[in-house]
């Protein structure tokens, strides 16, 4: 069980290391925004995410997500594997 966790933390750190600077941090902004509500939490989230779409890098990404299929129905079934596919291209 120990291994397994271990695994998870692994891959999480990973995934989070090679995101475009400031996502993770305004990942967390969100969050921690949303304790004190879910509507403040879901502004604070909107806010952080249109000041990312002014880095170029994010721009990049988010044409090569679309192009990739994001935003059909497939693709948000697969989400998760096609950010992480990306991911690493555009760090």
């Amino acid at each position: 069980m120990l291994a397994e966790l271990d695994h998870v933390v692994d891959t999480l750190a990973a995934r989070i290391a090679v995101l475009p600077h400031g996502v993770a941090r305004a990942a967390v902004e969100a969050v921690d925004a949303a304790t004190e509500s879910t509507t403040h939490g879901l502004q604070k989230a909107n806010e952080l995410f249109g000041r990312l779409l002014v880095e170029p890098v994010v721009g990049r990404f988010t044409r090569a997500a679309l192009a990739a299929g994001a935003h059909t129905r497939d693709g948000e079934r697969h989400l998760e594997a096609l950010v992480d596919k990306l991911t690493g291209q555009y760090t």
